[in-house]
């Protein structure tokens, strides 16, 4: 089955293979978050039964070895031994190092550069076996995973393997490894609240490599930085960053254009509240949280991430607080007017900020940019007075065991 029509459900991707072959191919991971695993045969112990990972690979498309319903490929084998826990143990690589550490690689890509969290990058070889003319062959690969844990110790992670043969430079590599990692995690962490983005983009282009003008919406847009003018693709920072916001939002971006604002659920409802509450009491608690008319408790809380559909001003934060619209959040691009910081590169940023670690975003607005009900109203051309319907709260998916 394509992995077009298996996107149609919940599925998380693991990780992104580059051909051995054809630098621009890239065969994508792919695993059911609903059904992880075959269904066991008659008398098979369910507890051994194989993991589901699916690859766009021809191989596995066609079910060249014959297996199914149980499919798989020369890729999806080593993302299947890491899932059981029985894959031989890694080797150094000679190419470890190369890109960085594990911050710089996640500051190579705007979907996930400003995410607060603890980075961790760990790179390894390991080889893929296949069949060529018959024949047992054996591929080295240079493997990186980069994760993102939590404070709630939780790890989401993206895995990026590259042929050792025709390894890239270090600048490739870095913008390669960038690109597909932060889109994995990325993702993973929209899924966690319920968002299903777009399709994961079918292949790499380097922009220097490229004999097109104009580069397609595709993984290349990931990591051009917002900051330069010019990188041969006709497009300015503001239209790239357009782009990317359309491409990762998926079906999502026609709904932000059409309303104004996309909801996020709080992971931790009530503690994220006694933050807000803390904030606004400040030193010698001269703001009290009963002038707010802010709950002692609540059991949900939800953000209203909003963006101005033509990109002039920039909106505020809404919190509904137990289904009531209690305050604003004046979260802006840095340098405020005039900031170099496109508006959906902004957007994405808070947004996913949101969901991956409130805590964070919250101790960085602190008690001087939490305004009352309303309060960009009139400011900037704003003219919504209407907070919006009631958000539906939506408890957070809890991160599941899928970091190769």
């Amino acid at each position: 089955m394509p992995i077009k029509s298996l996107l149609n459900g919940d599925f998380r991707m693991l990780g992104a293979i580059r051909s051995a072959s054809d630098p621009n191919a890239w065969y994508r991971i792919l695993i059911d978050t609903h059904r992880p695993r075959h269904d066991p045969l008659p008398g098979e112990d369910p507890a051994h039964v194989p993991f589901r990972p699916s690859c766009d690979c021809i191989g596995w498309v066609r079910d060249a070895r014959g297996t199914h319903p149980r499919r798989s490929c020369k890729h999806t084998d080593p993302f299947e031994q890491l899932l059981r826990r029985e894959a031989q143990p890694a080797q150094p690589s000679p190419f470890a190092g190369r890109i960085g550490s594990a911050a710089d690689l996640a500051a190579a890509n705007p979907l996930v550069a400003d995410l607060g969290g603890r980075w961790i990058l760990r790179e390894r070889l390991r080889p893929i076996s296949g069949t060529r003319r018959g024949q047992p062959v054996q591929e080295e690969y240079h493997w990186t995973t980069l994760a993102l844990q939590n404070d709630a110790g939780e790890l989401i992670s993206g895995t990026v393997a590259l042929p050792v043969r025709g390894m890239p430079d270090a600048a490739a590599q870095k913008q390669q490894t960038a690109a597909w990692a932060g889109w994995m995690i990325a993702a993973a962490i929209a899924h966690q609240h319920h968002l299903n983005v777009g399709l994961p983009p079918a292949h790499f282009v380097a922009p220097h490599t490229t004999r097109m003008r104009r580069i397609p919406p595709g993984i290349g847009n990931l990591t051009a930085a917002a900051g330069q003018a010019d990188l041969g693709d006709g497009l300015t920072p503001v239209q790239r960053a357009e782009l990317l916001l359309q491409m990762f939002l998926g079906d999502h971006y026609s709904m932000l254009q059409r309303q104004g604002y996309l909801d996020v659920s709080s992971m931790r409802p009530n503690d994220a509240l006694q933050t807000i509450r803390r904030l606004i009491g400040g030193v010698g608690g001269l703001f009290r949280p009963t002038a707010w008319r802010l709950p002692d408790r609540c059991s949900e809380l939800v953000y209203r991430v909003r963006i101005d559909p033509q990109r002039h001003h920039d909106r505020r934060v809404r919190v509904f607080v137990d289904r009531r619209y209690l305050l604003d959040l004046c979260i802006v691009r840095h340098g405020y007017t005039g900031s170099g910081v496109p508006p959906a590169d902004a957007f994405l940023s808070i947004f996913l900020g949101l969901m991956s670690d409130e805590f964070h975003i919250l101790q960085v607005v602190g008690a001087g940019n939490i305004f009352g009900p309303r309060s960009d109203v009139g400011d900037w051309g704003a003219r919504d007075h209407d907070a919006g319907p009631v958000p539906e709260y939506r408890p957070r998916i809890v991160a599941g065991g899928f970091a190769a």
